[in-house]
């Protein structure tokens, strides 16, 4: 995950993954060196193979799995 964030002045902080990389101007706050993104489904999937999958929780942990997966270009197709 890239976190990008712009001071005052047309400098760069990025932080990497538990890394924080200073490409110039001020840090910012201090991160937690553990990051967790929680995301509430509802409900626990009863699978997570797409051929067995039944359900909204569960096409909603597969939607989100695959998505990044295929890319439509500029026509829709």
């Amino acid at each position: 995950m890239f976190v990008f964030g712009c001071g005052k002045k047309q400098e760069i902080d990025c932080i990497v993954g538990n890394q924080n990389v200073i490409v110039g101007g001020e840090t910012g706050q201090e991160l937690s060196p553990t990051q967790v993104f929680r995301k509430n489904n509802g409900t626990e999937p009863g699978t997570l193979d797409p051929h067995r999958a039944e359900g909204v929780p569960a096409s909603n942990v597969l939607r989100d799995l695959f998505e990044g997966l295929v890319m439509e270009d500029p026509s829709g197709a």
